[in-house]
């Protein structure tokens, strides 16, 4: 079934600057619904009644052999959105049901920290880092994808020194990590400013009989990193099931971001449009120019965006037929009103920017089942969009 898209303003992040163009993509996609703010806006009906503690699958314990769960973290912008105490009792959540869940993976899509809080860059990268201790502490792999805030806002390149001290994201959250594979930056004849930096990298592991490759790609990835993600990809690891999470790929329209949009990292200044090893891709580049060339990628994970449905779908299809759905989540200024049972806009945001994500996917039975979940509230605070994918 084909759909046309409505032409929806974009609310992405309000540090930019840029004009509003209508999406131009007329491919196949399924609209996100923005659940408690309006008309739906998709194809899926909403899921009916209230939101439940812990409800379904979640409270089925799941055997190795039966399937694995990874978990989304999309932006928390601690020091300004949420503490540094609240991140880690998300990270304590996801301890406690790692054996439960047999949660795999982990993976932060950026923003991680916003100085705007505390004034302090390198104070509140270091804050955030804190806040996932438990997560690391645990031996759970967790990847830590760079957002824009996250940037060393004082440079005239893309230079993450903050980032990459050892106190924030540097090599000591991922050295000793169970599954680590390596970094572009030490991997590449050309890393640029950050040779010793980890702001792209990748894990593998093996669950209930599937080999998984999960990329952790920085905002706008350059041509000489989809470069890099493409040799692993196809060569190093083409037996491998993919999975890619980066700050910015999907919209909240369920559209790629491209020029019309006033989020994409082009827009940035110092991210290079020039073509050449620094040039930078939006989702619309990423997907047209390398993903859509990858026959096992499976999904990409993105948040970014705001003020718009605070999920997005994007059923794509890759040309070897191989089924790809682009995925953006982002509650970081929603918060959850626990006697309405729905997600507010602007109330106690705090709340929102700790939601996480959890895909459940069980290989025999060819499905994921999704989740939306509110560690500090202890409900399923948000119904997902979509419920469930298949995993053929």
């Amino acid at each position: 079934m084909k759909t046309t898209p409505k032409n929806l303003p974009n609310h992405s992040d309000r540090n930019t600057d840029g004009r509003f163009d209508a999406p131009r993509i007329t491919r196949r996609s399924f609209l996100g619904r923005s659940l408690g703010a309006g008309a739906a806006l998709g194809l899926a009906s909403a899921r009916g009644g209230s939101p439940s503690a812990e409800a379904g699958w979640l409270n089925t314990a799941l055997s190795p052999e039966e399937g694995f769960t990874i978990v989304g973290i999309p932006d928390v912008h601690v020091d300004f959105m949420c503490t540094g105490e609240r991140l880690a009792t998300v990270s304590e959540w996801i301890v406690a049901r790692a054996q439960h869940l047999n949660i795999r993976y982990v993976a932060q899509l950026g923003d991680a920290g916003d100085r705007r809080g505390s004034g302090s860059h390198g104070e509140m990268l270091a804050t955030s880092r804190r806040g996932f201790e438990p997560i690391v502490r645990a031996g759970i792999p967790l990847s830590v994808c760079i957002g824009n805030h996250d940037y060393d806002r004082a440079s005239n390149a893309r230079i993450n020194n903050e980032w990459n001290r050892e106190e924030a994201f540097g090599m000591s959250l991922y050295q000793n990590a169970p599954g680590f594979g390596g970094t572009f930056e030490s991997e590449s004849d050309d890393p640029g400013p950050d040779p010793g930096g980890t702001v792209n990298h990748y894990f593998t592991f093996e669950a209930a009989g599937v080999k998984m490759l999960m990329l952790c790609l920085e905002l706008g990835p350059r041509e000489k990193v989809m470069k890099w993600a493409d040799h692993l990809v196809r060569n190093r690891f083409p037996d491998h099931s993919v999975m890619a999470f980066t700050h910015s790929y999907l919209d909240t329209d369920s559209l790629l971001v491209d020029e019309s949009k006033r989020g994409n990292p082009k827009r940035y200044a110092h991210f290079s449009t020039e073509e050449g090893p620094e040039y930078t891709h939006d989702g619309k580049d990423m997907w047209e120019r390398y993903l859509r060339h990858w026959p096992n990628l499976r999904m990409v994970h993105s948040g970014h965006s705001i003020s718009g449905p605070r999920q997005a779908w994007l059923d794509q299809s890759g040309e070897n037929g191989n089924k790809v759905a682009g995925l953006y989540y982002n509650w970081q200024e929603w918060g959850y009103d626990a006697e309405k049972k729905e997600m507010i806009h602007g109330l106690s945001v705090e709340h929102g920017a700790s939601m996480i994500r959890l895909f459940q996917i069980r290989p025999a039975a060819k499905s994921v089942h999704i989740a939306n979940f509110l560690p500090s509230a202890g409900v399923e605070a948000d119904p997902s969009f979509p419920e469930s994918l298949p995993w053929a």
